[in-house]
């Protein structure tokens, strides 16, 4: 995932946008959220998921904005992650 972030910008503050290609990318409170041509919802970056069905792992952006995946965040039968102790539903996730 290097190539999502250039070094010329700092990742590491919440609100950061930066481009990659045709994907939008920003740092949302530490998780990292992109959209295709800056259109549309903003989505986490689910890269894998678990074994039990119950938690996946989210994309998130350290304070020197470098990428790491934190493991075991809840996901429901329905789809749905839990982020900061809210619901998202599948259409605010892509994997």
């Amino acid at each position: 995932m290097d190539d999502l972030f250039p070094d010329s910008i700092n990742k590491g503050e919440h609100g950061t946008i930066w481009w990659a290609g045709n994907w939008q990318c920003r740092n949302w409170h530490g998780y990292f959220q992109s959209r295709e041509r800056g259109r549309g919802r903003w989505q986490f970056n689910v890269p894998w998921f678990s074994t039990d069905d119950t938690t996946c792992s989210v994309v998130r952006i350290d304070a020197e904005g470098r990428d790491f995946t934190e493991s075991r965040v809840p996901i429901d039968r329905n789809g749905a992650i839990t982020i900061r102790g809210r619901s998202y539903g599948r259409r605010s996730w892509n994997h």
